[in-house]
């Protein structure tokens, strides 16, 4: 039997790392870090071939993990994959210049890039994977229930006045999530609306949370028809 050559995923987005899973897992043994300390302390012990590392992550983004990384003889050389979100023209160039091996725009609209990405810094890997998009689109639609069901209880404490800070917060990383998510799936209504609710003022979250739910509700009946 042979043996699937290891890449750490270090992203603190379930529903990006759900996708990355999805597209990987036929050909490579996957490893998942929620934040970057979490990465650092666990790379040394089981080395990957490559690192997708996100740059928006809590705590300490992906330009000081990948600064860690390069001052560790044991992991220095281990190539590493940036992905961040709202690209701009350059990008690619800066992310280079830091250190990075390659990088990778998020949303992740075309798997062909990230495998090239791939293929291209590790040695052996394997030829490139067939397009899965129908099943992937499948299984982020299951996790709407949840979502859904949390959103509607955040909204019903915003409707009567009693939302904590707690809660607050709770609404606004869901709607993060689902921002950040949402076109990488395939649903930039999705992206659209959890970006509503993320920047909403005050006055406008409760009408911001009900479109959200509008949408949601809309794409998971649609997924049953």
């Amino acid at each position: 039997m042979t043996t699937l050559q290891k890449i750490a995923v270090v992203e603190d987005n379930p529903d990006n790392w759900m996708l990355l899973e999805a597209l990987l897992e036929d050909r490579y043994q996957l490893f998942h870090y929620g934040t970057g300390r979490a990465a650092l302390l666990g790379l040394p012990l089981d080395p990957p071939v490559v690192i997708l590392l996100d740059i928006s992550l809590p705590e300490m983004d992906g330009t000081q993990v990948l600064r860690r990384l390069r001052q560790d003889a044991a992991l220095s050389t281990i190539p590493v994959i940036a992905l961040t979100a709202h690209a701009m023209a350059g990008d690619r160039e800066k992310f280079l210049n830091m250190g990075f091996d390659d990088y990778v725009s998020k949303p992740i609209v075309d798997e062909q890039i990230l495998f090239a990405a791939i293929e291209r810094l590790v040695p052996g890997a394997p030829a490139t994977l067939t397009q899965k998009r129908d099943r992937i689109r499948r299984r982020y639609i299951a996790r709407m229930t949840d979502k859904i069901g949390s959103l509607s209880r955040a909204r019903a404490d915003v409707a009567a006045g009693v939302a904590s800070d707690e809660s607050l917060k709770q609404i606004r990383d869901t709607a993060h999530n689902l921002r950040g998510s949402g076109a990488s799936y395939g649903f930039p209504e999705i992206t659209q609306a959890a970006a509503r609710v993320e920047d909403a003022a005050p006055a406008d979250l409760l009408d911001s949370i009900q479109d959200l739910l509008r949408v949601l509700n809309a794409t998971v009946a649609a997924s049953t028809v």
